[in-house]
């Protein structure tokens, strides 16, 4: 959450820097979640989705142990460069710095289809994030690193230990690669493999680095997706009723509504 508020306080910044308005994306997409969460009564084909993702991590759970002893059995100096550098690329180090990098490009190049995606992916990221907090705090599961026993989970407390489930690294990893395949799937078809397979290499770095059990990547994974997903299907019906939200943020935190998008 520190990482969080420091890359709000340095958009804030740039955002000044590029005449106070930040287009493209809401720093806090508080309007976002409020459409995703209120269309849940419009679900349909979402919960058959939903529903056999809980079964894959309800089946991943009862054998996290055997594919966690695969894993750290079959290791080898690929694995071991795969987890090294594509690992971190789900983590906030690099994340953050990206969100800025991209915002920043898209900006000095005019170049709204980058806004948009790092706007979704910087919605989707935070969202996704909260979410995983939420699956932490009310699990509590043990990381495979602090013993080999995956059943132990202590339930819903606040505390800072034992957040095993779900993946914060897959969540973050997925949210960002559906953001961007979801914006350049037309211009780019070939962008969505490489986005999932990175995505897919950074969650099986949390396991083979005995950072996570499968059941946890999996949750992970499917969550980031999810929460992307229903973005840019939120943002796709907010484009065609044309609109698009700024934030101006040289007259303090203002939201103001242009009917252009």
């Amino acid at each position: 959450m520190r990482k969080i508020l420091i890359i709000f306080l340095l958009l804030s910044l740039f955002a000044n820097y590029f005449h106070g308005e930040l287009s493209a994306q809401e720093l806090l997409p508080l309007e976002t979640s409020r459409g995703i969460f209120g269309s849940l009564r419009e679900w349909e084909e979402e919960w058959e989705t939903f529903g056999i993702s809980v079964l894959g991590i309800i089946f991943l759970v009862a054998v996290d142990g055997d594919v966690y002893n695969f894993v750290q059995e079959n290791k080898s100096p690929l694995t071991e460069k795969v987890a090294k550098y594509i690992g971190p690329m789900g983590g906030g180090t690099l994340i953050l710095p990206g969100f800025l990098t991209g915002y920043t490009l898209g900006k000095i190049s005019e170049d709204e289809l980058l806004l948009q995606a790092v706007g979704q992916a910087w919605e989707s990221y935070l969202i996704s994030g909260l979410l995983v907090q939420m699956g932490k705090q009310l699990t509590h599961r043990h990381r495979p690193s602090h013993g080999a026993d995956p059943y132990r989970w202590e339930g819903p407390k606040l505390s800072t230990e034992n957040l095993s489930f779900p993946s914060g690294h897959s969540a973050s990893a997925f949210s960002l690669a559906t953001s961007f395949a979801e914006v350049y799937r037309e211009k780019y078809p070939w962008l969505p493999y490489l986005t999932y397979s990175l995505a897919g290499l950074v969650a099986f770095s949390r396991v083979h680095d005995s950072h996570h059990w499968a059941s946890d990547v999996f949750a992970g994974s499917v969550l980031g997706w999810a929460v992307a997903k229903q973005v840019g299907k939120f943002h796709q019906e907010e484009k065609e009723e044309g609109g698009k939200w700024r934030i101006d943020l040289a007259r303090g935190l203002a939201v103001t509504w242009e009917w252009s998008f």
